[in-house]
């Protein structure tokens, strides 16, 4: 085994990651981490106001947001085989993205003409626009390419959307007819033999395991989980997928989201509706607006990221009841070990790339539907048709491994939120922390809203949050 200076290997199998500190560093320090290190306040004001002291620094970075250098040389490989030169100097040269589906592809077209910038060439020619199909070392990829001014605009799609090439679907395609280098061949090695991985082509084995560890975790039957490329895909296909089944309708975000969910309400479709402080007021404002107008349907987090607010799901779940319209519940913070938001969900969606993966060197996403919703049925009916698996294989297989020990690994969170929750509690200065988790927050403090009457049925008996409601 490696010397455990290297970062790699231990007694659980799974790879360690060196303590890290240096701005830009992956988070572990492998391949195809999905983290990166931003060590300092002033590092993370500086990405989020991107200055180029922190964005040249970064050698990865969270996929939607950063692309992976195997994702920035398919994309390289594919303009290089499908760009058209320009008639001259001073012309916009193409850039491209690549997708994984031609479903995907037509979406992201779709969206750069809808939102393509006021004065641009594309409005006048949508021909400048277009889909390429190509197939790199067995795999099928459709290729967006458009005029290298829209860039932004088509970023925006990859990282709302979340329907994007993993970075090992990327070095598996640009593979073809090389011989991987010394440094990749240990890189795998490590991964694979360390975190003892079912062999990838097992991956409809590593799939199914999956859909049954969720299965189980979630309550529903295995036919209503479906598994995404990441957690965004998973809100991005919950919206697609509503828009079939209440077409024409505006979608309400309530509470204040992670960014992209509120992006995709309102970029998409018909637009939508958003009430910011997701709490009594709001639910008010909301029965108003129900009053004159029908809608798609509801999205929202339980707890909020990164607020940590918690919706009153009983009274929304009674004004989905009275108007007919599906609700959207993300329990990605929480977990579905920790808190059982089906009962109020006609969808529940999860990022698996955060606590169910563990290891931060993979993504994924999932959705389980409420078989007991009113509008199961027809969601259902749609989901079966439209749905596409463009999980890769590779990927399928690092998530089922890093997810043995999930059901571990919540209860050691909900430990260790004790102890911190404890030494706030007991610190002056963590007085004002936890006053304000205790009015308004899925801290482990709460002591007031998430332990109303409404909401002790929304925490799992064994979790954190139960312990602390007891106290």
């Amino acid at each position: 085994m490696p010397s455990s200076k290297s970062g790699f290997g231990s007694s659980s199998g799974h790879v360690q990651p060196l303590v890290i500190s240096v701005l830009g560093t992956p988070i572990p320090n492998t391949p195809h981490a999905v983290s990166v290190c931003l060590p300092t306040w002033q590092d993370n004001v500086d990405y989020e106001e991107g200055l180029p002291r922190v964005h040249s620094a970064l050698r990865s970075g969270y996929p939607r947001f950063v692309y992976h250098k195997s994702v920035r040389a398919l994309f390289a490989l594919c303009l290089g085989q499908l760009s058209k030169p320009g008639p001259g100097p001073g012309d916009d040269p193409e850039d491209c993205l690549v997708f994984p589906s031609l479903r995907v592809a037509t979406e992201c077209r779709e969206f750069i003409l809808k939102l393509a910038p006021e004065g641009s060439k594309v409005l006048g020619d949508h021909s400048l626009v277009r889909i390429e199909a190509t197939r790199l070392n067995g795999v099928s990829l459709s290729v967006v390419v458009f005029p290298k001014s829209l860039a932004r605009t088509a970023k925006h799609f990859w990282q709302h959307s979340g329907e994007i090439p993993s970075s090992r679907l990327a070095e598996f395609a640009c593979r073809k007819g090389q011989n991987p280098s010394e440094s990749e061949e240990l890189d795998e090695y490590v991964e694979e033999h360390y975190g003892r991985n079912m062999s990838w082509s097992s991956a409809s084995g590593a799939r199914n395991a999956l859909r049954r560890r969720i299965s189980d975790a979630s309550g529903e039957a295995k036919q209503n989980v479906f598994l995404f490329p990441c957690g965004m895909s998973a809100i991005y296909n919950a919206h697609r997928f509503l828009r079939k089944v209440i077409p024409g309708l505006k979608a309400v975000q309530f509470g204040f989201p992670y960014l992209d969910t509120l992006m995709i309400v309102q970029k998409f479709g018909a637009g939508g509706h958003f009430f910011g402080q997701g709490d009594e007021a709001d639910l008010d404002q909301l029965e108003k607006l129900l009053e004159t107008e029908k809608i798609m349907g509801l999205f929202c987090e339980f707890p909020s990221n990164p607020l940590l607010k918690c919706a009153n799901l009983g009274r929304l779940r009674e004004l989905a009841g009275r108007h007919s319209f599906p609700i959207v519940i993300d329990d990605t913070l929480g977990t579905f070990k920790n808190i059982d938001v089906l009962p109020f969900a006609d969808i529940v969606v999860t990022s698996l790339t955060k606590v169910f993966s563990g290891d931060s060197n993979v993504m994924g996403g999932s959705m389980v539907l409420n078989s007991k919703g009113k509008h199961y049925n027809a969601i259902f009916e749609v989901v079966q048709r439209d749905y596409e698996d463009l999980l890769w294989s590779q990927d399928a297989v690092f998530l089922e491994r890093n997810s043995r020990t999930f059901g571990d690994r919540v209860q050691r969170i909900n430990e260790n939120t004790e102890k911190i929750c404890e030494f706030l509690r007991a610190h002056p200065k963590g007085a004002f922390a936890c006053s304000v988790f205790s009015s308004s927050s899925f801290g482990p403090a709460v002591l007031t809203s998430l332990i109303s009457n409404q909401s002790r049925e929304y925490i799992t008996p064994n979790s954190t949050i139960a312990r602390y409601s007891t106290r």
